[in-house]
């Protein structure tokens, strides 16, 4: 039998261009040959430079699903903005800040804000001229103790006329 000549790269080409999924191509590298140090990393790279190339050849994704074997689906992370969406809902829905604060965990449990997140927010978006409680107004009414409830959002200029 012929030995096979065929460096790592063209063998992990031709394996990836046969539709073999992408442990599969690196089997077939150490079969070849059997002192490589080849990683599978090596063989993603190696499928992602044939299709930047322009060849037709299956994403891994689709390899495995025509496999029937489930891909590792990542934790859904919260986007950068996407716990402070919620926290801010909460807050116009006349919440505490602790109780936007669970909210948000509720919605992402990974999510890195605290209360002086939530404190912070509430702060902006009364300074944005929006109607917002403050936190010991939203307390009050959950209480259901009465309260003069001034909604007017705190702006430097108000704050620069009772001086």
């Amino acid at each position: 039998m012929a030995r096979d000549t065929r460096n790592i790269e063209k063998v992990a080409e031709d394996a990836i261009r046969r539709g073999l999924s992408n442990q599969e191509a690196l089997d077939e590298v150490l079969r070849v040959h059997p002192n490589a140090k080849t990683k599978i990393a090596s063989v993603m790279w190696y499928r992602n430079r044939l299709r930047s190339n322009g060849e037709n050849v299956p994403k891994a994704r689709e390899i495995e699903a025509d496999a029937g074997a489930t891909p590792i689906q990542p934790a859904p992370q919260p986007g950068p903005s996407q716990h402070l969406d919620v926290v801010r809902a909460s807050l116009r829905d006349w919440k505490t800040n602790q109780q936007a604060l669970e909210a948000a965990f509720a919605a992402f449990p990974n999510a890195k804000v605290n209360l002086r997140d939530v404190a912070g927010a509430r702060s902006r978006m009364r300074e944005k001229d929006q109607q917002i409680p403050t936190d010991n107004e939203a307390r009050r009414r959950q209480e259901g103790r009465s309260w003069a409830a001034d909604l007017r959002p705190t702006s430097k200029a108000r704050t620069d006329q009772k001086r």
